[in-house]
């Protein structure tokens, strides 16, 4: 993306929300717009759950399919290409040391598989999940549930939408039930 001020100007209303995110910084949200659009590439994540899915283990036991490595390459070159200077921290990414990271102030938190155990059950109770942490606290964040089409995002200051396959998003909110545990 060689402009980005052209490339927020040109995009539909889908996302028009987040058009106005501004991140730490003074960057404009357009490469996080474009993160949000990536998601017709994770319906990659599909032909692995609609296929032969195969199933390693990681040093904790815990189980990795090639959707896990395909959804998190998809994530983090996206990112890397569009906010080269913010680092990332995934799930499914390179062992980072605490030392090294302690003192990241802004950073990318991504689980590019969550549910991987649901995922091999093929119930399709699984998400890809992103979220931008600024001084420990999400500011930006993407929900994407590829068996269902949803999307649902958000940023501080601009609130949370939800999208169902092609349509308008959707403003939603969280109704406090402190009363009614």
């Amino acid at each position: 993306i060689e402009d980005l001020e052209q490339y927020i100007n040109e995009q539909d209303a889908v996302l028009e929300p987040l058009k106005y995110f501004v991140l730490p910084g003074g960057t404009k949200a357009a490469s996080f717009l474009h993160l949000c659009r990536t998601k017709t590439r994770l319906d990659e994540i599909l032909d692995v759950y609609n296929g032969t899915i195969n199933v390693t283990l990681k040093d904790d036991l815990s189980p990795l399919t090639d959707a896990d490595r395909r959804s998190n390459k998809v994530i983090t070159d996206k990112l890397s290409l569009l906010y080269p200077d913010i680092p990332i921290l995934s799930e499914e990414g390179e062992k980072i040391d605490y030392s090294d990271r302690k003192g990241w102030n802004l950073f990318w938190l991504i689980d590019p598989l969550d549910g991987t155990k649901e995922f091999i059950k093929r119930n399709g109770e699984f998400t890809v999940n992103i979220a931008l942490i600024d001084e420990g606290q999400p500011i930006a964040g993407v929900v994407y549930a590829p068996t269902k089409d949803t999307l649902w995002y958000g940023a501080r200051e601009v609130g949370s939408f939800k999208i169902n396959s092609d349509s308008a998003p959707e403003k939603i909110s969280v109704i406090n039930n402190s009363h009614n545990p």
